[in-house]
């Protein structure tokens, strides 16, 4: 695919000024949005100028050899800052093209901002579209923390004792506000420096310490195993739909997770269920299953819960159209699902390590804490979790929790 490369001419401009016959040599750029894109060529603000006889401007140059090595070395270094913008892909904007040919670039070098590359990295991921609004307001959060920890930053001043002494101020923030180490927290924020250290050092060639590679900073390991929500968190995720946009990745994840949450189903089930696979009469799902190692397959019938039910009309996205037999019910998601999904509880204060998988651990350990009996969660939720379920139900005690959302239903299959 190629790669559009605004390219700039040299011309001289109709001078106003009386009793001269010479004119300012200025540079030219293809049109942007429809305006002119054209600023005066010099040195230290003041412009070349050259008479018509000085000038060639078959091959805008002057004729005078030193002045046209001058020139074409000024000419060179702005083509250059443009195509190293493109490479790093940044918009091209008048404002960006003049800071150019005015060399009123900023600081790239270890003397510049660090907060400056974040920014310039959030924004290259966003025209990529490869960051998405969750995880935008995640990158905004790290700034925010890294901004509260110390006002500015430069990019020599990254090291391996200025990050662990970052990571030690969100441990005291977490503690002082009976939030803990905070590790979810902490492993986000932490993962964001690493990217922009890398951006720094691979994609604009500027020399960076990188503790991360060498191993002097270590982004703490969440074990994402019997982690689940309670029921405070599940109501939180649920209130939470109504702030996220329809049709975004987030909202996509976010009411696929709630659905298995109410439901117990994997997510290989859900992202394959059919509106056809729905009885409406009998208000139930009709889902194929995996009976045993022989890999027999048989029905099952699977009541659909109220909860459910309205996630189900959450998932059409206010279009009919897309309520077809064939379709899927459960929209495809751009991104990472478990990424979204721990960015989404980011935003309402979970700090839990969540995977998708944690859903089925919501509903089997919720239902327990109403005292849904054990042989039928075991039956319903199948022979793998039986162990889970055991160790849980030990844990857990004889304890039941009045739910917001009424009974969670199983049922014999």
């Amino acid at each position: 695919m190629s790669v559009y490369v605004p390219t700039p001419t040299l011309f001289l401009k109709t001078d106003n000024k009386k009793g001269s016959d010479k004119k300012p040599l200025w540079i030219r750029f293809p049109r942007i949005n429809g305006k002119e894109v054209k600023f005066s060529f010099g040195k230290r603000g003041k412009a070349f100028r050259f008479s018509e006889e000085e000038w060639d401007n078959e091959n805008k140059r002057p004729y005078d050899m030193e002045l046209a090595i001058i020139i074409d070395n000024e000419f060179s270094q702005i083509k250059k800052a443009v195509n190293k913008a493109v490479i790093n892909e940044e918009e091209i904007t008048i404002d960006l093209l003049r800071k150019i040919v005015e060399n009123e670039n900023v600081d790239e070098s270890r003397n510049a901002s660090f907060y400056h590359f974040f920014n310039k990295y959030i924004t290259m991921q966003e025209k990529k579209g490869s960051m998405s609004d969750g995880t935008f307001k995640s990158y905004m959060t790290t700034l925010r923390a890294l901004k509260s920890f110390r006002e500015e930053i430069k990019v020599r001043e990254i090291n391996a004792k200025l990050i662990n002494a970052f990571d030690d101020f969100l441990i005291k923030r977490g503690n002082e506000s009976g939030d803990g180490d905070v590790k979810g927290s902490r492993n986000n924020r932490l993962r964001h420096v690493r990217a922009v250290i890398n951006f720094i050092e691979q994609r604009q060639r500027i020399e960076i310490e990188n503790p991360f590679r060498r191993g002097d900073v270590v982004i703490p390991k969440l074990e994402p195993n019997g982690t689940f929500l309670d029921f405070d968190e599940l109501d939180k995720m649920y209130k939470l739909i109504r702030k996220i946009k329809i049709g975004t990745p987030e909202y996509r994840v976010l009411i696929m997770y709630l659905f298995s949450c109410f439901t117990g189903f994997r997510i290989s089930d859900v992202v394959d269920i059919k509106w056809k696979n729905i009885d409406f009469k009998k208000n139930t799902f009709i889902k194929e299953a995996i009976k045993n190692r022989a890999r027999k397959k048989r029905k099952l019938a699977v009541p659909v819960f109220e909860l459910a039910g309205k996630i189900l009309e959450l998932a059409t996205e206010n279009d009919i159209n897309n309520v077809e037999l064939e379709n899927n019910i459960f929209l495809e998601v751009k991104g990472d699902i478990n990424e979204i999904l721990r960015e989404l509880a980011e935003q309402i204060g979970i700090e839990k390590y969540l995977t998708y998988h944690s859903s089925r651990r919501t509903f089997a350990t919720l239902a327990i804490l109403q005292g849904t009996d054990l042989q039928i969660l075991k039956g319903y939720m199948g022979p793998l979790f039986s162990g889970y379920l055991r160790n849980n139900k030990k844990k857990l005690g004889i304890k039941s929790e009045k739910s917001k959302f009424g009974k969670l239903c199983c049922c014999r299959i």
